[in-house]
């Protein structure tokens, strides 16, 4: 019962539950986003991204899209040249 209370109460205070932040790279990509990318880089499609890492297709759209708005891209190929030369400036 002092358990259910203790959660009850941690809950009520947001201390339970709480979702760690995504890690973030210094590009500000977490790391689901650099790995969708890394696979447009490849030549995939979305539906070829999505079935190969379990998700929807609208996943990786919104994985791609995210990405692209992070790094100032106006689309897929332009976003995974941005990733690539802020990858080689970073090494």
């Amino acid at each position: 019962m002092r358990a259910l209370l203790c959660f009850v109460i941690g809950l009520s205070a947001g201390l339970v539950l709480r979702r760690r932040p995504p890690e973030r790279h210094d590009d500000g990509l977490s790391p689901r986003q650099r790995q969708v990318l890394a696979l447009v880089g490849d030549g995939r499609t979305t539906k070829e991204i999505a079935d190969r890492l379990g998700l929807t297709d609208a996943s990786v759209r919104t994985h791609v899209r995210r990405a692209r708005l992070r790094l100032g891209a106006p689309n897929r190929a332009a976003a995974v040249a941005a990733l690539a030369h802020r990858s080689t400036l970073s090494t």
